[in-house]
Parts: structure tokens; sequence; C-alpha cells
């Protein structure tokens, strides 16, 4: 009975290690995520603004 309990144990220590990685990848995505969206709209807000490739090759 204590090796199952034990095993039980190991095996839920396990899957809060995974679980707190796997919500800490999910964190970095999204940071990434915004970063892309913001960049994103950086290269939107340059275009419109006439700051295409032609404009920035000039500069």
């Amino acid at each position: 009975m204590k090796e199952v309990m034990s095993s039980l144990m190991d095996k839920q220590d396990r899957l809060i290690t995974e679980n707190t990685e796997l919500r800490l990848s999910l964190v970095d995505c999204e940071k990434i995520s915004g970063l892309k969206e913001k960049v994103q709209d950086g290269i939107e807000d340059r275009v419109e603004n006439g700051l295409g490739e032609n404009k920035l090759e000039e500069l």
C-alpha cells in the first residue's frame, strides 16, 4: 500500500511539474504573440504612411 501511495505521489509531482512548465510555455507564447502583433502593426503603419519598400530604400 505504501508503494502505491508513493507511486501516486510521484506521478502527481511529475504532473504538477509538467503543468507548471506548460503554463510557463503558454505565457511565453502569449508574450511572443503580443510582440509579433506590435511589429505587424508597426509595419502596417509604415506602409500606410508612405514608408513602403521604395521609401525605405531611399532612406
